[in-house]
């Protein structure tokens, strides 16, 4: 499966060819930055029109559950309540997945392969990110965006 990073934003995605499926959404770095808990209106507006014709799910690796299950109540969507992280498909058995899924994430390590191991789509979007990000959080993105960077280099995505 074909990999390819969109220079895009959440709130720019065109969704309209997204219908019927089951979207798991991350939240750090696709929805909001890491550091914030409020998401933006055209995020929500995105969020809102996937909603019309889609099963949307939201979840993080973030530790900070209590952050994430807040902006999932606040967006009114179903958290993934998993003691596994992505990649890890056991995710799978959280959610009611009736339709093709398709994840929509900001990293390839994460999200990239978490659609790879459960043969979903995966959306991958540029991440938001703000000057109140954990220097965790900055390595972090840094890693992954080396991380693609080589495995394009090396045709293995």
């Amino acid at each position: 499966m074909k990999i390819k990073k969109l220079d895009i934003f959440f709130h720019e995605l065109n969704v309209d060819d997204i219908y019927n499926m089951t979207v798991i959404l991350d939240i750090d770095g696709t929805l909001v930055c890491s550091s914030e808990k409020k998401v933006n209106k055209a995020v929500i507006k995105i969020i809102r029109k996937l909603q019309e014709q889609n099963a949307l799910y939201i979840f993080s690796n973030n530790y900070n559950w209590k952050r994430s299950r807040e902006i999932a109540n606040d967006l009114s969507l179903p958290y993934i309540n998993s003691p596994h992280k992505k990649p890890n498909k056991k995710i799978l058995k959280y959610i009611d997945a009736t339709c093709p899924i398709v994840v929509i994430g900001d990293k390839y390590l994460t999200d990239g392969l978490f659609a790879q191991f459960i043969e979903a789509k995966h959306i991958y979007i540029k991440r938001y990110r703000c000057k109140k990000d954990s220097m965790l959080d900055k390595f972090t993105c840094f890693l992954d965006d080396l991380v693609y960077v080589i495995v394009k280099i090396l045709h293995i995505v």
